[in-house]
């Protein structure tokens, strides 16, 4: 079979989310071919593309796309047969390699359901998605680290913080995402999406079945919260986005969900602080505040994106908390004492 070098490697390295760099299922680590399809699965996502290289087996992935990227070729194209449950692979003509490959597959192959069940994905999906992928616990196995899609809402939470966007039409059902799942997905371009008993399945850009896992836990109803009022504070946005790029080496050493900047507001003055193994932070803005002395954490990445679209927010001192409002989002973050 003469085929596309440079095509194949695109494929495969669509698949890799689906990959688990450590075998903890079985060929979890592994490309597999079947039908006229490569696919990868590690339990909480599988993937899977049409392919020219048609067999059926599986080979290992890390292995076979390294070689891939390094193996010679004749204008492009490389040359696979699958014989002896191998695969032979000739580049040009100085350069041979045998694969091996097993010819069982024995992870799951996930079902995709019928064309006429798949629905047009929100225009405004996946920058929902983003958002809420901000505002969760990533120490937490529970839904506090899952992205919840709640028919129009898109909302996440991790007990401190409730973010919510309304993309404005209807995802059918109610199902949660877990985060480090979500944060794979919005990497693609997403067009069409079906959901079935355990899986939401997304049509994507490269003929890409995107599956996810889901799960099916109630998410907390935050409407009261989403509806409280209070006083509307101006902020001084473009001091505030300098000020937070300057401290970036402090936020935080973990991924960015568990980056963090403290954030103090008096009657006259802004406070801004951050810590990290490398240090600490502080920098001082003169503002003006009618309301007492309070005190917030914030991401500070998903902070900047909210000050480029507004500068107000509103403080509910009863209540505890601090409201951002956009004209699709509401992000509320409890006050620290």
């Amino acid at each position: 079979m003469l085929i596309n070098k440079k095509e194949l490697i695109k494929s495969l390295e669509a698949l890799r989310p689906g990959l688990s760099s450590q075998e903890y299922i079985y060929q979890s680590n592994t490309f597999c071919f079947h039908d006229g399809y490569v696919f990868t699965y590690n339990d909480s996502i599988s993937l899977k593309v049409q392919t020219d290289l048609i067999f059926t087996g599986s080979v290992l992935a890390k292995e076979f796309l390294t070689f891939l990227k390094k193996c010679k070729t004749n204008e492009g194209i490389i040359d696979i047969e699958f014989q002896n449950d191998q695969l032979f692979v000739q580049g040009d003509k100085t350069s041979k390699a045998w694969i091996n490959v097993n010819p069982d597959i024995e992870i799951p192959v996930i079902e995709e359901p019928d064309p006429e069940f798949f629905e047009n994905v929100p225009d405004n999906f996946t920058i929902a998605v983003g958002l809420a992928l901000f505002n969760i616990d990533p120490n937490n196995s529970s839904l506090f680290n899952c992205v919840a899609i709640k028919e129009n809402l898109v909302q996440s939470t991790d007990k401190h913080r409730v973010f919510t966007y309304d993309l404005s039409s209807d995802m059918f059902n109610s199902f949660l995402i877990q985060a480090n799942v979500a944060k794979q997905l919005i990497k693609y371009k997403l067009f069409k999406y079906c959901l079935s008993e355990k899986w939401v399945h997304f049509k994507c850009d490269g003929g890409v079945l995107f599956s996810c896992r889901i799960f099916t836990q109630s998410f907390p109803d935050f409407t009261q919260i989403f509806e409280s009022g209070g006083r509307n504070i101006a902020l001084p946005s473009e001091e505030m986005i300098e000020t937070l790029k300057r401290s970036d080496s402090f936020w935080g050493d973990g991924e960015y969900q568990e980056e963090k900047v403290t954030i103090k507001i008096e009657p006259s003055l802004m406070t801004i602080r951050s810590s990290a193994s490398f240090g600490k932070f502080t920098e001082e803005i003169p503002m003006k505040n009618k309301d007492n002395t309070f005190t917030f954490e914030i991401n500070p990445k998903f902070l900047i994106d909210v000050l480029h679209l507004t500068n107000k927010c509103k403080v509910n001192l009863e209540k505890n908390i601090l409201i951002f409002r956009g004209e699709f989002w509401q992000h509320v973050i409890s006050l620290s004492e």
